[in-house]
């Protein structure tokens, strides 16, 4: 019975174990609401391919990043954000999670070289025991 128990629990285990796996995401430049020259950025909802993702960036206005992954499967409890100072300044925004380190440094810089300004010069790391990122 005891043996019964201990394999019932690890096909439950098994069954209901978070799998690391991306979904994808692109940045876009939304309306200056008061004119101060800072653009807000936001990101798109996510998609399971990256196949869908690349569709909807080709098509969207103002995209300032291509389609990006929000989760590195080897690593899948930590993520990376972006972040912009809020139109009109209200803290910090975080845009992500990107899944590499590599993607968020790129999104920095793809919103520099279209002028947006109030972006933080590195990315901001999140570890966490159980990370939504991965899904």
């Amino acid at each position: 019975m005891k043996r019964l128990i201990i394999i019932a629990m690890g096909v439950c285990f098994l069954a209901y174990a978070p799998v690391a796996r991306a979904n994808w995401f692109y940045l876009t430049e939304g309306a200056d609401a008061d004119a101060d020259g800072d653009n807000p950025l936001s990101t798109s909802r996510t998609y399971s391919t990256l196949a869908a993702c690349n569709t909807k960036a080709a098509a969207a206005t103002g995209a300032v990043q291509g389609c990006v992954a929000t989760c590195d499967p080897a690593n899948p409890t930590t993520g990376w954000f972006l972040e912009q100072l809020g139109d009109p300044p209200q803290g910090y925004h975080g845009m992500g999670p990107y899944g590499f380190q590599a993607d968020c440094n790129a999104g920095i810089a793809d919103a520099v070289a279209v002028g947006i300004t109030n972006v933080m010069a590195a990315c901001t790391k999140i570890t966490a025991k159980r990370f939504t990122g991965c899904k």
